[in-house]
């Protein structure tokens, strides 16, 4: 039988850890720290407010043009709580915790996937296992993370949407699976919803497995490329994500001023 890991090295307590150190640092005087509303704060509750008028859509064109699915989200939570600072917030502070979240995730698939390419074991006294925890706990108390994961916008959404598709992807690499191909072309599609950034995610991954195509054929290991072992898996990826995005893409067809706008 596989040896059990020590009680320090166990994932349940590592995500223990990481979601009290991130709530806290998100949550702690969220009603009065930051003071009052940032304009984008306000123009993003100003759209929720049209979304519950019935006015919504999936990208709105005010403040220099934005996705739209944060102030859908936003919208709901007014639903829930009222229409007040805290209920505007709420949403960015969730995010902000699940990426800490999602990071360890992250950091663990990564590390199985090196252990798995080196052909070493899931050793409980191998120092690495720490690793993603100590990532996840630095993502929790970054200053930069912290600071947008306690205002009300969007762009908070970005880190985590990539770390959940990145995560799904290795996942999906490691234990062979469809379903988490798609799951990671579904987080890719999503993360378009939110910021503008997030177009990048899919160039990035596609660079990346070029690039690892072309270093394991240099090698003379065209085996070990990822693109080779998983083409159909990836290709269903990218198709899962064109489709989660498709409607803002629609969109962007008929205002093509919109895509370029910000």
């Amino acid at each position: 039988m596989k040896p059990r890991p020590p009680w320090y090295a166990r994932p349940w307590l590592h995500l223990a850890i990481i979601l009290v150190v991130a709530g806290l640092f998100r949550l702690w005087q969220i009603d009065s720290i930051p003071p009052g509303l940032f304009g984008d704060e306000a123009t993003d509750g100003l759209d929720a407010l049209d979304v519950l008028a019935g006015r919504g859509a999936v990208f709105f064109p005010a403040n220099f043009g934005r996705e739209g699915l944060h102030m859908w989200i936003v919208a709901g939570m007014f639903r829930v709580l009222g229409i007040t600072p805290l209920a505007l917030r709420l949403p960015s502070v969730a995010a902000g915790v699940v990426t800490a979240l999602a990071a360890y995730w992250l950091g663990r698939e990564l590390l199985a996937a090196w252990r798995k390419d080196a052909g070493r074991g899931d050793a409980a006294d191998d120092p690495w296992e720490f690793l993603p925890l100590v990532a996840a706990l630095y993502l929790a108390t970054s200053y930069w993370h912290v600071h947008f994961s306690r205002f009300g916008i969007r762009g908070v959404f970005t880190p985590l949407l990539g770390a959940l598709a990145f995560a799904a992807f290795w996942r999906a690499v490691n234990r062979s699976s469809r379903a988490w191909f798609a799951a990671s072309g579904a987080f890719l599609g999503l993360a378009a919803h939110f910021y503008t950034a997030s177009r990048f995610f899919p160039f990035f991954l596609a660079g990346f497995l070029a690039v690892q195509w072309l270093v394991t054929r240099v090698r003379g290991r065209n085996d070990r490329a990822i693109l080779v072992r998983h083409f159909g898996g990836i290709v269903l990826l990218f198709a899962v994500a064109a489709l989660v995005f498709a409607p803002l893409g629609v969109y962007f067809l008929r205002h093509p001023g919109a895509f370029t706008q910000r």
